[in-house]
């Protein structure tokens, strides 16, 4: 989200932040100046949304270095993966990679606070913040076929919207283009030269 001067909005992050730390790592402190741009308000509709995937989403929300899931121990929230493509260096957090209990594959989740207030509003908004580009890039990333983008209402009644993107799907294929766009104006601007 951008401010009224397309800064990005400082409040909006912090949220963000805030409603991130809250869920997936509840133990830790959430920073002092994240904490600062909160307000009361604020904090009660974090917790209403932390509230709402923890019911939902259960144990696959425990804390990884005490969960025992699946008959195995692994850091499964707030995953550091990176790679190369072509000459440049792609790095990203995804929030959480459990095992689907049906068929052992990880799912790439992403948890997205939003303003939305219906499923298709969330799928818009996916398109608008380019969240496919996101999906797309963990996949190549940690070459799963699957991504969860986990859209969770701001409100203190939140709703959750859950946008499956499968390998080779339309929303696959439109962050697949969109990723291909950005590497096509990186390449350009590492082959112009500069003339006096």
């Amino acid at each position: 989200n951008l401010d009224a001067d397309g800064e990005p909005d400082q409040k909006a992050l912090a949220f963000g932040t805030a409603f991130h730390g809250m869920t997936l790592e509840p133990t830790k402190q959430v920073a002092r100046d994240v904490v600062k741009l909160l307000t009361a308000n604020d904090s009660e509709i974090i917790n209403a949304m932390r509230s709402i995937v923890w019911t939902r989403f259960g144990a696959q929300f425990t804390n990884p270095r005490t969960a025992y899931i699946e008959k195995e121990f692994y850091r499964m929230l707030e995953i550091e993966v990176f790679g190369e493509v072509r000459r440049y260096y792609i790095k990203g957090k995804i929030d959480h990679m459990p095992k689907e209990p049906t068929d052992g594959v990880r799912l790439v989740t992403d948890l997205k606070s939003t303003s939305a207030w219906t499923h298709e509003r969330f799928v818009e908004a996916c398109v608008e913040y380019g969240y496919f580009l996101q999906a797309y890039t963990y996949m190549l990333l940690t070459r799963e076929k699957r991504v969860l983008m986990l859209g969770v209402q701001k409100s203190k009644r939140p709703q959750i919207f859950e946008v499956y993107i499968e390998e080779g799907s339309e929303q696959w294929a439109m962050g697949k283009a969109y990723f291909v766009e950005q590497l096509l104006k990186l390449d350009e601007s590492f082959y112009t030269v500069i003339r006096p």
